[in-house]
């Protein structure tokens, strides 16, 4: 299956789009990373699980495929797995179920993750690295409600575990994606709680009432807003009274 390429996911404009940056090899990115975000990667190089907070525009799922990419390229892990929670914006949860087949649903939810692989790795021939990536299965998306029962890496073949939108993770959830973690793999977990589209408790709210008390796990606030002024300038006084 050629997702990465299919012109609903990759427009010509997209594919044509300047590389940034000089240089050559497999772990040559196509974005220079910022000095929070190259602090934030040496903590999610060395770390087991790492929660990668931050308001919208902070870039958190694309340093998590940055710093996934990487490992995966350098051999590091043999596997990518993606997953996020199957949550729509409150308003629109009553709109009924997603139309097509399963592997159209999930395309919606794999999106973001598409996104961020073409921020950091699309240019100057490279599709192909990524095309070869999702047809030998080194990137795997899971739907969330398959999570439990799995195992998400092993001592021989590592893994790193993709969490995006963790504040809309329910607790139980949550727990049952960080059980499924396998010796030596690790797992990035991008969230927002400002952001959390689940009724009742969130599983990111829970995680982060226990960073301090598991080792391996740690926590990294992203502030630096690559979107635009105008998202600066919406997350400085959204929430002021």
């Amino acid at each position: 299956m050629r997702l990465f390429l299919h012109n609903h996911i990759m427009p010509e404009e997209i594919i044509k789009k300047k590389r940034v940056g000089k240089g050559k090899g497999a772990t040559k990115m196509d974005i220079v990373l910022g000095v929070e975000q190259k602090k934030a990667k040496e903590v999610m190089m060395t770390s087991t699980c790492t929660i990668l907070d931050g308001v919208p525009g902070t870039s958190k799922s694309t340093l998590s495929m940055n710093v996934a990419l990487t490992l995966l390229f350098d051999t590091d892990i043999s596997k990518i797995w993606l997953t996020r929670p199957p949550i729509e914006l409150d308003q629109f949860s009553k709109n009924g179920a997603l139309p097509g087949d399963d592997k159209e649903k999930n395309l919606v939810y794999m999106q973001p993750f598409l996104d961020a692989i073409v921020a950091n790795y699309n240019i100057d021939g490279k599709k192909a690295r990524i095309e070869r990536a999702f047809a030998d299965k080194e990137i795997e998306f899971c739907p969330m409600p398959f999570i439990r029962g799995k195992n998400l890496g092993t001592k021989n073949e590592k893994c790193v575990v993709l969490v995006d939108e963790g504040q809309s993770c329910s607790p139980s959830t949550m727990y049952a994606i960080l059980t499924r973690l396998g010796e030596g793999s690790k797992m990035f977990i991008t969230m927002d709680l400002n952001q959390a589209d689940l009724k009742g408790a969130s599983g990111g709210k829970r995680l982060m009432d226990i960073v301090g008390r598991v080792k391996g796990l740690e926590y990294v606030e992203l502030t630096k807003n690559y979107r635009s002024k105008f998202v600066q300038s919406i997350n400085e006084h959204w929430f002021e009274k």
